[in-house]
């Protein structure tokens, strides 16, 4: 997982997050037997139709589903590793996904900000 962070303004950051397919490989394919074992089509028992038929007539919604599963998995994981602490829900951009290609997206994020005070001097 590669992560970049950017600042925004002194409390809005955005992370560009890309997974490789090696890291996602296996977890998608629990999704496509997932979809494949309640998937129900004429001709075939339910959960026994094959898997390339599967991935051609819902393979698009499969992707959909992944992405965003895998979305929250891996944006969590960047802000442990980044120790960031948003304080509001991020947007999210360019989110981009493919069978056999990375998982690509950005999030836009706002943190608390660091407010520092002046030194006080008593003087009496």
């Amino acid at each position: 997982m590669e992560t970049k962070v950017k600042e925004l303004s002194s409390f809005k950051r955005e992370i560009k997050v890309s997974v490789g397919w090696d890291d996602l490989m296996d977890d998608y394919n629990k999704e496509v037997k997932k979809a494949q074992s309640t998937f129900d089509m004429k001709g075939f028992r339910k959960g026994f139709v094959p898997i390339n038929i599967v991935k051609k007539r819902i393979g698009h919604s499969i992707d959909a589903h992944f992405a965003e599963n895998s979305l929250n998995k891996f944006y969590t994981k960047a802000l442990e590793e980044l120790s960031l602490i948003p304080i509001n829900q991020a947007k999210i951009k360019h989110l981009d996904f493919k069978e056999g290609s990375k998982l690509k997206f950005i999030a836009e994020f706002e943190i608390s900000p660091k407010i520092g005070l002046p030194k006080f001097e008593k003087k009496i």
